[in-house]
């Protein structure tokens, strides 16, 4: 019963991000298929105190690539461009190319969360420097999702739909609505 709501929810999720960014011809791509270092981004960091989902005053930060809040720890680990026309390629996106981030989540809630619910419910992508519109989501990195238990850490990734010339990608690190801070991942010559 989990595993058909947690599926429940993510097609929910997925279908309300698809009306954002990820258009344009491709075709002539020679995107760069590494993974930089965490060097490459910057995180503009701010903590605010916060409501969680007990009414308790909290404190969240993101910086340096990594979300804390009282339920969660998600580190942004790398991330890379996977070109059109590559095995690895996300299928149902052939025209455009695919940002893979990888992350590590830490459940420190008091019940079984799921990564990828957690992720697209704290961290919010946008190309460009402006942040005017949400990514599409293209997938999770098995295909699966599933939750872990308090005090488990998770590793895997979650891919986005580019356009072909993005060279800004920004996460936007929100906890009930309140922003948190920024990260920026420059792909510059991996497009």
């Amino acid at each position: 019963m989990k595993k058909i709501l947690s599926l429940g929810l993510v097609m929910i999720l997925t279908l309300s991000m698809l009306t954002a960014c990820g258009g344009g011809n491709s075709e002539n791509n020679t995107p760069s298929n590494s993974v930089p270092s965490n060097n490459e981004n910057s995180s503009t960091p701010a903590s605010d105190n916060k409501k969680t989902e007990d009414n308790k005053t909290s404190t969240a930060t993101f910086e340096n690539g990594v979300l804390t809040t009282d339920a969660a720890i998600i580190e942004i680990t790398g991330y890379r461009v996977i070109p059109v026309g590559s095995p690895e390629h996300v299928s149902g996106w052939g025209g455009y190319p695919i940002l893979e981030i990888m992350f590590s989540y830490t459940n420190l809630s008091k019940g079984e969360r799921s990564p990828l619910m957690t992720f697209i419910s704290y961290i919010f992508p946008y190309q460009g420097e402006e942040m005017k519109e949400r990514c599409t989501l293209a997938g999770y990195t098995d295909g699966t999702d599933y939750a872990i238990a308090p005090g488990e850490t998770f590793a895997g990734g979650i891919s986005y739909v580019l356009e072909e010339d993005t060279v800004i990608f920004n996460l936007l690190a929100e906890v009930f609505l309140e922003k948190i801070g920024t990260m920026t991942l420059d792909l510059t010559g991996h497009l």
